[in-house]
């Protein structure tokens, strides 16, 4: 009698994710789709899900390759422990220590997995920002900053950005799995609650260039702030203000040099025995940004704010150019 309500368990759970979760999911598809078809824009629809469709695939696979490939290479180069002998003593009672080396590497693939969902689920929202790339046209006009036809800032810029930053999370997602591989692998003598790390050369090289790849991820992500800058609201008036050009594209550019400084050190000290020269990189990208986030507040009330309009009139007359362009108010001729 036991045994066969537990076979009605599965069936069960399976006809209760169809109830919940199917059904409402194809419900709200199908109606989409029939109002979509109603109003005669099957073509719409179905561009729409073709591309949710295949973005989610390569997001995914790239996102379960890298982390596999990092998961194997951990695993190839974790040194062979035997299972600790320690033990918790409960109510008299010795029960074996567990073994978290071996129950982190059997979780590392099911968790790659379930990250390559959550990568797949954001290249699935993703479909507007490529349709929108995939299909931009110039604009015919360019910003006076970096002389770029606006086209950049509102159609690829904004992939760029959203590239940059899944590029980023699935490489520091990368070096934390790893790491915990490594260090669960690398502790011993765990039942006299001493914790004693000693990576085997291939271990520290596969993690030193995890962290180099992560700062030239980071290299890229703080180019990208060069353009963002015209999109600032710090100044008298949206867009880049007389701060914003004259101490903010300064640092940003800044934190492209120390984020590349900070990779080619990483990559050096796979070469070396001490890793003082990557404490070193990571210090001089603290810095950095510490200095971004202070100066330029330093700078407006101290440099700008005395002066303010004397300094801020050239890009607020641009502002007023611009909003004249964008709403056509230039074609207007009085009579």
């Amino acid at each position: 009698m036991l045994t066969s309500r537990r076979g009605l368990i599965i069936p069960a759970v399976l006809f209760a994710f169809l109830v919940l979760v199917f059904w409402p999911a194809f419900a709200g598809f199908y109606t989409t789709f029939l109002w979509f078809s109603q109003l005669g824009y099957e073509q719409v629809f179905t561009t729409t899900l073709t591309t949710k469709i295949w973005l989610a695939v390569v997001t995914g696979l790239i996102s379960i390759a890298v982390l596999l490939i990092n998961v194997r290479i951990a695993r190839r180069f974790c040194p062979e422990l035997p299972v600790p002998e320690g033990y918790f003593e409960i109510e008299g009672e010795r029960i074996p220590a567990p073994n978290f080396a071996r129950l982190v590497s059997r979780l590392a693939i099911p968790a790659a997995f379930v990250l390559s969902l959550l990568f797949a689920s954001a290249g699935w929202g993703l479909w507007e920002t490529y349709l929108r790339f995939r299909h931009q046209a110039p604009f015919g006009k360019v910003d006076v900053v970096f002389g770029r036809d606006i086209a950049f800032y509102v159609f690829s810029l904004p992939l760029l950005e959203t590239l940059s930053s899944w590029f980023l999370t699935l490489l520091l997602a990368t070096l934390i799995g790893t790491s915990l591989i490594y260090a669960t692998r690398a502790i011993e003598d765990i039942s006299k609650k001493r914790f004693k790390l000693d990576l085997a050369k291939g271990s520290r090289n596969h993690l030193l260039i995890l962290v180099g790849l992560i700062f030239l991820a980071l290299a890229c992500d703080n180019y990208l702030k060069l353009p963002g800058v015209l999109f600032s609201d710090a100044g008298a008036v949206a867009g880049a203000g007389y701060t914003d050009l004259h101490l903010r594209l300064p640092i940003f550019r800044i934190e492209v040099v120390a984020a590349i400084i900070g990779a080619v050190l990483a990559l050096v000290c796979c070469f070396r025995q001490k890793a003082r020269l990557l404490w070193l990189g990571v210090g001089l990208n603290v810095v950095v940004l510490l200095l971004g986030s202070i100066a330029p507040a330093i700078f407006q009330r101290l440099s700008v704010s005395p002066n303010e309009l004397a300094k801020e009139t050239p890009y607020i007359e641009r502002n007023i150019a611009a909003t004249r362009q964008a709403f056509a108010l230039d074609r207007i001729e009085e009579r």
